[in-house]
């Protein structure tokens, strides 16, 4: 049988019957997997770090596993959306009674400087606090990772005990939620494992880069290097409509 090349791509995403031997959200797996390969060639192309050495397989399970709960989630929650979105764009409030944690993390490619930033916001979308740190030398996945530990610290000295933390890394958000891993090298995740062992709930989630603005905003503060970290109990300029 012979298929030209886009119309191959459009019958896995949108008729994943028609190759698939198992029908079951392959249209999910196909464009992960597809997505992957991209991603990783032009990480090779233009020289970037790999945050990440598993396999694009291992990777786009994750992916679609993740795709299949949100969509999950937004059938309970009677939430519908165009064919065209993938993904959330804008913040979303966390369930009643939850505070949401938004944390992202950023490396600088000069001299290899990382730093990470948060923002805590409640159930009625109100700001609760806000912090940026410079952290030292490390990868970009170390960024991640600190900014997910520091905004669970923030979030545990304000007080709150049901956290909803997100980023817009996958592979942190990855990382975080399989307690069994311990990649080499990221000493920062038995610290993670501990402080979510503590007496309250937390959960971790996956927000798209344009959901996560208010974060990045505070890490691009950290990551300037002025000081060693800042706190915000008031929003600063128009962060508390990002």
């Amino acid at each position: 049988m012979e298929i030209e090349f886009k119309a191959w791509l459009i019958k896995n995403l949108c008729e994943p019957a028609y190759f698939a031997r198992e029908e079951t959200d392959w249209n999910m797996m196909f464009g992960a997997v597809i997505w992957y390969i991209w991603k990783q060639g032009n990480t090779k192309v233009f020289g970037s770090d790999l945050d990440d050495t598993s396999s694009v397989i291992e990777r786009s399970r994750w992916l679609r596993d993740w795709s299949v709960k949100a969509l999950a989630l937004d059938n309970r929650m009677g939430i519908t959306r165009g064919g065209a979105q993938v993904g959330l764009t804008v913040w979303a409030m966390p369930e009643q009674g939850w505070v949401k944690v938004n944390v992202d993390g950023a490396r600088r490619k000069g001299d290899g400087v990382i730093a990470c930033g948060g923002v805590v916001r409640d159930d009625d979308g109100g700001w609760r606090g806000g912090f940026s740190r410079l952290i030292g030398i490390g990868s970009v996945i170390e960024a991640e990772l600190w900014a997910i530990y520091d905004g669970l610290n923030f979030a545990w000295d304000l007080g709150f005990r049901r956290v909803m933390v997100e980023s817009d890394s996958q592979n942190a958000i990855r990382l975080v939620s399989d307690g069994k891993k311990r990649p080499r090298g990221l000493s920062i995740l038995p610290y993670i494992v501990a402080i979510c062992d503590r007496d309250w709930e937390v959960a971790f989630g996956f927000v798209c880069r344009e959901g996560n603005k208010a974060a990045d905003i505070l890490t691009k503060r950290g990551i300037m290097g002025v000081i060693e970290g800042e706190v915000f109990i008031i929003p600063q300029g128009n962060l508390c409509l990002c």
